[in-house]
């Protein structure tokens, strides 16, 4: 493999890893919502928040992040 596929691969396994945690946000939200015990009320918002921008972030290194693979492969580099 080249280095610019396993950079790749390091990408993708990175969004994985922040899909996972952002669901677990969102469910923790939700269940803050639903009123399940052990939960903290205030924090809401915050699950909420976190959760949706960890889920942008990740959908964006699973499909590849090309921006971010051109800015540290670029043609210079190769």
């Amino acid at each position: 493999m080249t280095p610019i596929k396993v950079f790749g691969v390091v990408v993708r396994s990175v969004g994985l890893v922040l899909l996972v945690y952002s669901v677990w946000y969102l469910l923790y939200g939700a269940a803050t919502i639903l009123g399940m015990e052990g939960t903290q009320h205030d924090w809401r918002v915050a699950y909420f928040v976190s959760g949706g921008l960890f889920l942008s972030l990740s959908l964006y290194l699973l499909r590849g992040a090309r921006h971010l693979v051109r800015f540290c492969y670029s043609e210079e580099n190769s």
